[in-house]
């Protein structure tokens, strides 16, 4: 499974693209300019065949991929197709874009629509949700901001712009909607289509204080690459900070330390070919059998290669491990790293901790482009099938055994009960 974690994120299914799983070259999203951000491109696509471009899309994902009715009726899906026959022609192209963004996204948590691919723009900070809370996580004009709670987005409450822009996100479970959820919130060509933002306004954000003030701010808007150099990081997932542990080393695919008391700490954060050679360290600690044992932290794993994570798994299978294994899992874990997860699952008696994943544990991955001739649009459609847990397992989500997550004052204490409890299930 591989494109980008940039991809998967941004890319609404696959970290910006939730990745996809083979082994392929990872690919770069577009970073294309388009009309300035906050607003609409006016007046309908001229020119555009909506109805052959829809009948190539039906096609493409009937050949491409190997189950795409898994969750809703083909005849239900062809029936809002025959919807978006009539009532493209009459949208504007950010519309016209949204509404294809929203059909595609029915499919599974990889197949979508790449808000990179139509040249989109992102708003200057980021949030993320912790424990029902949304708050800020970056925010380069306003750092003293980070940890607010977002309340509002233009002048309606979050609840109710949530709803609206939901419909965005592909997904495989409520876990990859909680991820993906604060990227559609910093996307202003989103916001526009869905009225929240006025023709013509800047977007902005209605957000409270840790000191309890109500603010209202307006980050401008970045094509992604800039967007990258200037927040420091994707507009989904949690940046690197100072504290916890887990956040300190966010840019490297995987690296490890001893914890207090001596429990080995990997914290696997891509699944790329640095990964074998964590193998080492671990089979030390299984060869050790004095040792507290060994903790692999996958939660904020969107995926990558699974080509390359044989070595790590086999060093977690030494039986010399039995009864000192942790995997720690999230919603960031998907594709290649779901695969690594349920790969554990299936041959070793690790405890797991921390929250739901965010990927299926047989899912819907390696995507494959299918365009749309005369828009030009393109979907990026699942075209392989990973039953890793074995044909009868229909779980939405891998649920750990010992479930914690983060509240909005341990982050900004830089506490990590995850972690905490996932060493006290060593003992």
């Amino acid at each position: 499974m591989t494109l980008s974690r940039r991809e998967l994120l941004v890319g609404l299914g696959s970290t910006l693209g939730l990745a996809a799983c083979t082994g392929q070259p990872t690919r770069t999203p577009s970073s294309a300019a388009t009309p300035a951000s906050g607003s609409s491109s006016t007046g309908a696509a001229a020119g555009v065949g909506w109805a052959s471009d829809l009948d190539a899309l039906v096609k493409g994902i009937d050949s491409t991929h190997p189950n795409p009715w898994w969750r809703e009726p083909r005849a239900a899906f062809l029936a809002r197709v025959e919807t978006l026959k009539r009532t493209l022609p009459t949208m504007d192209r950010r519309a016209q874009e949204v509404a294809v963004m929203e059909l595609v996204a029915t499919i599974d948590g990889h197949t979508a629509v790449y808000p990179t691919d139509l040249g989109w723009h992102f708003l200057a900070i980021s949030f993320y949700e912790l424990s029902g809370t949304t708050i800020v996580t970056a925010y380069p004009g306003r750092p003293e901001l980070v940890g607010a709670t977002l309340e509002s987005i233009g002048e309606l409450p979050l609840a109710e712009a949530r709803r609206r822009l939901e419909p965005l996100v592909n997904y495989d479970n409520d876990q990859t909607v909680r991820l993906m959820m604060p990227l559609t919130y910093v996307m202003p060509e989103a916001l526009a289509v869905k009225a929240l933002v006025s023709p013509g306004a800047q977007p902005s954000y209605g957000l409270r204080t840790t000191a309890g003030e109500r603010v209202v701010v307006s980050p401008p808007p970045l094509d992604y690459t800039s967007y990258l150099s200037t927040v420091g990081w994707d507009p989904v997932g949690l940046p690197p900070r100072d504290a916890p542990l887990v956040l300190t080393r966010r840019r490297e695919s995987i690296w490890w330390t001893t914890l207090p008391g001596g429990p080995l700490y990997v914290v696997y954060n891509e699944v790329q070919t640095g990964s074998l050679a964590a193998a080492a360290p671990v089979l030390a600690a299984a060869a050790q059998l004095r040792h507290p044992g060994v903790i692999i932290d996958v939660r904020n794993n969107g995926g990558g290669n699974n080509q390359t994570y044989g070595g790590l798994l086999d060093a977690v299978r030494d039986p010399r491990l039995r009864g000192r294994l942790v995997l720690i899992v999230g919603r960031s874990t998907f594709s290649a790293a779901m695969n690594f997860t349920v790969d554990v699952e299936q041959s070793t008696d690790a405890v797991f901790v921390g929250e739901p994943t965010g990927a299926r544990p047989n899912l819907y991955g390696d995507v494959r482009p299918v365009q749309m001739p005369s828009s030009g649009l393109v979907a990026h459609v699942s075209s392989r099938y990973w039953p890793k847990a074995g044909d009868t397992d229909t779980r939405t989500t891998l649920d750990p055994d010992v479930r914690v997550e983060w509240t909005v004052r341990d982050f900004l204490a830089g506490r990590d009960p995850v972690l905490d409890a996932a060493v006290k299930a060593l003992h």
